[in-house]
């Protein structure tokens, strides 16, 4: 684990509503940063970023993303389905049902292409070349365009944890991901 602060979900949840609490204008400006890194951010997102910030310095990079990526939706959204969102981590586990009873029906390769981007993914740092960054953003983007309202609390949390030498947040995203199919093997045998 990294040493010193440590991160609370409280305050992850209180960043993420004052996130909410922004005017249109300001989420719009965050919504189009999207994928990128704060360092490469507009002023006018980073200015809204910089309104509603609070934790310290270390985290800013990736609840910068968070933030924006929050922003997808909108906040008639947020307010009628903020209470259901889903942890990324159990998306992917719902999208990986999906895609594999598709790729049955259909004989497409859905899942297959997607579990390559998960395994780049997982083998990557959260560093300053946004590649992370972009790929998370993806994803997410492909989760909303599929309906699902992704939990920014647990993501944030979990995006700030990325970079932990024993890859704990990976190892959990996986595992959540692959458990029902685990559990499917087992009843057949």
């Amino acid at each position: 684990m990294d040493s010193g602060y440590e991160l609370k979900k409280e305050e992850v949840a209180d960043f993420i509503q004052k996130v909410d609490e922004l005017s249109a204008s300001e989420r719009i400006a965050l919504k189009r940063c999207c994928g990128k890194l704060l360092k490469d951010a507009n002023a006018k997102a980073a200015t809204a970023f910089y309104k509603v910030f609070f934790l310290p310095d270390k985290w800013k990079e990736r609840l910068f993303a968070v933030a924006c990526m929050r922003c997808l939706w909108s906040f008639e959204d947020v307010v009628e389905y903020g209470k259901s969102a889903i942890p990324f981590e159990m998306v992917l586990r719902k999208k990986r049902q999906d895609l594999e009873q598709k790729d049955l029906e259909q004989k497409d390769l859905g899942w297959s292409g997607m579990e390559r981007r998960l395994i780049r993914l997982f083998d990557r740092r959260w560093d300053r070349d946004g590649l992370l960054c972009a790929d998370i953003w993806r994803m997410v983007e492909q989760m909303k365009r599929d309906g699902y309202m992704v939990d920014m609390v647990s993501l944030g949390m979990d995006l700030c944890r990325w970079n932990w030498e024993s890859k704990w947040v990976q190892q959990r995203w996986l595992q959540v991901c692959y458990s029902e199919k685990k559990e499917e093997k087992q009843d057949v045998d």
